[in-house]
């Protein structure tokens, strides 16, 4: 018996959401979903966890969030050389100047900032992963 090989859906790329806000998260969804698979997570740790065992292509994470913030599920995303190597955007409202410096040092890609525009994530997303904007 051969081997079943999977339809080219397959190889479509991957974002994970990591945001407590329902309504955030499906904003995001809703932005990528035509373009690439979307996972979500609604906290830092199934955040963490879901990104160890499913390797997306790229994050997109709040930073202010309950038990775990953005920035420490960053860090350890960081530490882990499963999950290093993946780009991570950062979607959030906290100012710019407390934003920016954080993001560099965590060697995050990306900001948004809140309120952004579906048009803003997708731009944000392609950019990342090399992708047509079309």
């Amino acid at each position: 018996m051969r081997p079943r090989i999977e339809p080219a859906a397959s190889a479509r790329r991957t974002a994970l959401i990591i945001d407590d806000s329902a309504e955030h998260a499906a904003m995001l969804d809703e932005a990528l979903r035509s373009r690439v698979e979307v996972l979500t997570a609604g906290d830092g740790l199934d955040g963490y966890r879901l990104a160890c065992a499913r390797r997306p292509d790229v994050i997109l994470l709040d930073v202010l969030m309950p038990v775990i913030d953005g920035w420490s599920v960053c860090r350890k995303l960081r530490a882990n050389p499963i999950t290093a190597h993946i780009p991570i955007i950062v979607v959030t409202c906290v100012d710019p100047e407390l934003a920016e410096p954080e993001a560099a040092r965590l060697q995050v890609s990306q900001v948004i900032y809140r309120p952004c525009s579906p048009i803003d994530v997708w731009q944000a997303v392609a950019s990342v992963l090399g992708l047509d904007l079309t």
